[in-house]
Order: C-alpha cells, then sequence, then structure tokens
C-alpha cells in the first residue's frame, strides 16, 4: 500500500502542522507514505534568517524527523517528507527525509530550486537516492519543481526504482497534467503528495495558491488515486512493483534493457587524452570512517546486474555506480577500476 497525504500546512507553526499530518496518518497502514514538501514549516519565506530560524539539522531527535519515525513506526511504513534542513555547514537546503519505523536513513537537498528559493536554500548537490524499503519497494527521490527536468526522473528509473515519490508544492497547472508523462516514459509508479492553502507573507509577494490534486501514477501513466484542489485527506492505492521491473515494453525494466547506452551514455567516461578513472573515486562522504564502510553494492557488467558486500577494490575491469547508506549518511560512488 501506498499512501500520499494533502496537507494545509499554516507557515511557521510547526507544532499545529506536525500534529496535523499525525492526525492525518493516525488511522493508516501502509508501505510507503509520502508527505509534502516544507510539509513542517510551510513555503514563503521572507529572508534567509527566517528560513535558518525553522531550519532543522537531519538528526533523529529534530522534531521534523522524530514526528516522521512516530509516523513510521505506526503506519510501518516508510515515511518520505520534506523539511527545511540545517547543514552541518550551517548552509539551509529544501530537502526530504526518508525514514524508516527505526531512523531516518537518508536525506535528499533539492536539486532544482524554483522562484525565490534561491534567496533562501542552498542547492543540492548530489544525485537523488533510490532507497529499498523493507517491504521490498525500490523508491527513488525528488522535490516538486525536480518534475519539469526530465533527468531526475530517468536517473531514478535507471538507478531501478519501482516507483518515484515526489513531495511538493505546487502552484503551476502543469504538473498533475503533465506527470503521468513522468510515469510512462520512464515505466515506474510516481506517487506526489502536494498541498492546499495560500501563502502571502508581506504585502510585496504575491499570494501564492498551492493546487493539491495529489495523485498516484501506475507505470502506464494511469491515476490509480487522486484527491481535489480544495480538501486535505489522504489518497491510497495498492501497487505491484512487477509491472515496473517487468521486461514488457513500457516498463522501467524494459526501458533499462532496450537504452541505446552506446549512443546516450549515463556514466561520463574519459574522453580522448582524458586520464582513465580512478581505482575508487568517492563522489562525496560525510565522515572520513565512511569512505572505508562496508557496504552493498550492485554491479553492472555485461549488461547484468551482480550483487557484491564489502570493502575493497572489485575485479579489475568493472564498471560500477551505485549509492548506499552507511550510518544514515547517503554515499555516492562510481567508477571503473582497472589494474
Amino acid at each position: 500500500m501506498v499512501a500520499v497525504v494533502q496537507s494545509s500546512p499554516r507557515f511557521g507553526e510547526r507544532e499545529r502542522n506536525l500534529a496535523e499530518l499525525e492526525r492525518q496518518t493516525a488511522e493508516l497502514r501502509a508501505d510507503l507514505v509520502v508527505l509534502p514538501e516544507l510539509a513542517s514549516t510551510g513555503y514563503r519565506f521572507v529572508s534567509r534568517e527566517e528560513a535558518a530560524a525553522l531550519a532543522e539539522p537531519a538528526r533523529d531527535d529534530a522534531p521534523t524527523i522524530a514526528c516522521y519515525r512516530a509516523i513510521a513506526q505506526r503506519t510501518g511504513a516508510t515515511v518520505v517528507g520534506g523539511f527545511a534542513e540545517r547543514g552541518a555547514d550551517g548552509r539551509i537546503y529544501n530537502s526530504a527525509a526518508i525514514v524508516y519505523p527505526s531512523g531516518l536513513l537518508a536525506v535528499y537537498r533539492k536539486v532544482h530550486l524554483f522562484g525565490d528559493e534561491p534567496r533562501w536554500f542552498e542547492p543540492g548537490a548530489d544525485l537523488p537516492p533510490v532507497i529499498h524499503t523493507p517491504s521490498g519497494l525500490r523508491v527513488g527521490v525528488m522535490i516538486c519543481f525536480d518534475w519539469l527536468f526530465p533527468e531526475p526522473a530517468r536517473h531514478l528509473a535507471l538507478e531501478g526504482a519501482d516507483l518515484i515519490a515526489h513531495p511538493a508544492n505546487l502552484v503551476l497547472p502543469w504538473c498533475p497534467d503533465l506527470m503521468p508523462l513522468r510515469a510512462l516514459e520512464n515505466g515506474v509508479f510516481v506517487a506526489t503528495a502536494n498541498r492546499i492553502g495560500a501563502e502571502r507573507r508581506s504585502p510585496q509577494q504575491q499570494p501564492l495558491r498551492f493546487l493539491g490534486r495529489s495523485q498516484i501514477l501506475a507505470p502506464d501513466g494511469t491515476r490509480r488515486a487522486a484527491l481535489g484542489p480544495e480538501r486535505t485527506g489522504l489518497a491510497r492505492a495498492e501497487i505491484d512493483p512487477e509491472q515496473a521491473r517487468s521486461p514488457r515494453a513500457g516498463a522501467a525494466g524494459a526501458i533499462r534493457a532496450q537504452r541505446r547506452d552506446e549512443l546516450w551514455p549515463w556514466r561520463p567516461r574519459p574522453g580522448p587524452g582524458e586520464p582513465p578513472r580512478r581505482r575508487w573515486a568517492l563522489v562525496r562522504h560525510e565522515t572520513p570512517e565512511a569512505a572505508q564502510a562496508h557496504c552493498d553494492l550492485f554491479l553492472e557488467r555485461g549488461g547484468r546486474l551482480l550483487s557484491w558486500r564489502g570493502s575493497g577494490p572489485l575485479a579489475d575491469g568493472s564498471v560500477w555506480r551505485r549509492q548506499f547508506c552507511h550510518r544514515r549518511r547517503y554515499l555516492a560512488f562510481e567508477g571503473e577500476l582497472s589494474g
């Protein structure tokens, strides 16, 4: 069971907004629950200082993460929900937390910032993640305006996502109508959780009216469940991940198999005169010890997916690019192993 929550947060009233999310999900049982973007704070900041005051660290004891964990424990679900994140460097990000009943698993920082967002937030610098839920569902994450760019959804599909969780604060009318195309062209389920209501924080601002119309889409672009534009609520749908994994035409499994990688290489490859890829290329690490972490990787070799567990180098000539979580920090690796 997948559920999307359509809420109506009041700006700056975090305690009230989190209590409302808990009330909306009180009777829910699901494998995945998707909450809106910036669900705990509201959207329309007026200064970077205001955003900093409402931002929280990505920790289990932070108010929003603690609430999302409580929802996960009560519903039995993995929860994906938006919040204003204060990074270790003091920068503020528009982020989505991926939370298991056991606690925070990973955080995705929005890459494509919309409208005034660059005035308050830093753009994320990491690829959107794909995580495996305890129920076996492979979930990719993107946030609101990311939808307009085809690359995030295609990246998630190529990384093996069955479903894209899409926390949103949509105000432009195109997304609810065009998101079925993202599902169809990538052969994946999509779960968009939007909000309703309006925000105007100063006389200089034009009012922003949020669309609602949260929805769950199938890999063929059809709507499995949807909400209207005016009311809060829940939309729920049973999904079969095999519909995305199938080799049938239109499913993500077939798209991955049929894609002409020799024409559209997904991973960057050295050009003429460029040095070969390093043996162990660490794209991002949060802590020194994480670079030596034992990990699970899925390897792509000769068109087949292989699994490997360990902490040392792999066989010469293996080409790999996968992400994994260690100590609740999301890490991304890519490289060609040689010599």
